[in-house]
């Protein structure tokens, strides 16, 4: 999101504006496209082949932009050249993480890391990327240690943002460890980081921390009022993955709190938002649940928008999944 980019602090020639480290972050569950790409100086192919690449994956032609950052990345590799290289293998991770595969992002991160350093850049963007694959991969320990790493390696040089972003990494593996005294003093960390860096993805990575933090107080109301709070925020970022997602995490709240007919509609929302990005196998699930909850309610006209949005899937099958 070109309005929410920040300015990172270093000493090192800047590589990766925020945009992309964001996107990242909130593919695998943390909102913009990916980094502008600065040209390189003396090759024309391989600028114009960074813009190609940038303008595809704008569009959501994932695969597509994968295959030209490819070539970029051989061209950089064939005249050894460390930054382009180093650029190319990270947005080649951002695309494996928009198509669902961040294992395979993971050797792609290593060779940004290793191409990157070699470059004099600064490495806080691909630390945090890689901290963030290690969380929800459930390396609890590697995603400390590339947390600590954001904020310690001589070549990575954080901004607030980073900050906020290790915070909240911090916050979520306490809660993994139902260690909610843990929790909060991460979470007040991430919201003062916030507000020195007004970047709408950060506000909803805190809204989330704290939904979590409610449900481990058990008071999933609370809960359902933050995840809420999140997918409004998802939606201002204009990131439809993630909003779906906290929709169906506000929906689970709602149900936790005896609501069916509220927890009905954050599913049938998450369900709707999901088919519409192509990704049928969550809308599936979701839309059984939101189903569910709207019988559970005896809610008449949400179970018929249930009933629809079902008939929808089952005659839509070649919508591709994500």
């Amino acid at each position: 999101m070109s309005s929410d980019r920040a300015v990172l602090t270093r000493r090192a020639r800047p590589c990766l504006t925020l945009g992309g480290l964001l996107v990242a972050l909130a593919l695998i569950g943390g909102c913009a496209s990916p980094k502008p790409v600065r040209e390189t100086s003396g090759d024309v192919e391989l600028n114009r082949l960074n813009r190609i690449a940038r303008d595809t994956f704008d569009r959501g032609a994932y695969e597509s932009a994968l295959e030209v950052y490819a070539q970029a990345l051989a061209r950089a590799r064939a005249h050894d050249d460390a930054r382009p290289a180093g650029n190319a293998a990270y947005h080649i991770a951002l695309c494996h993480l928009a198509l669902d595969r961040p294992h395979a992002a993971r050797p792609c991160l290593a060779e940004a890391e290793a191409e990157l350093s070699r470059a004099g850049e600064n490495l806080a963007d691909v630390l945090l990327l890689q901290a963030r694959l290690a969380w929800v991969d459930n390396r609890h320990v590697e995603a400390e240690r590339y947390a600590a790493r954001v904020l310690s390696h001589p070549s990575a040089f954080p901004g607030p943002i980073h900050r906020a972003e290790v915070a909240l990494l911090r916050g979520h593996l306490a809660c993994d460890q139902g260690q909610g005294a843990l929790a909060r003093p991460a979470l007040a960390e991430a919201w003062q980081q916030a507000a020195a860096a007004p970047v709408t993805a950060l506000r909803a990575g805190c809204e989330r921390l704290a939904g979590r933090l409610d449900l481990l107080d058990e008071n999933p109301q609370a809960a359902a009022h933050a995840f809420d709070r999140e997918a409004a925020l998802w939606r201002e970022a204009r990131e439809s993955r993630a909003l779906s997602q906290a929709l169906a995490r506000a929906a689970e709240a709602w149900r936790a709190a005896g609501q069916p007919q509220t927890a009905g509609d954050r599913f049938y929302r998450a369900a709707r938002s999901a088919l519409a990005q192509g990704r049928r196998g969550d809308a599936t699930r979701w839309a059984a649940e939101a189903r569910a909850a709207a019988e559970a309610a005896n809610d008449q006209p949400l179970r018929q928008r249930c009933l629809a949005l079902q008939a929808e899937l089952e005659t839509d099958a070649a919508l591709p999944q994500r």
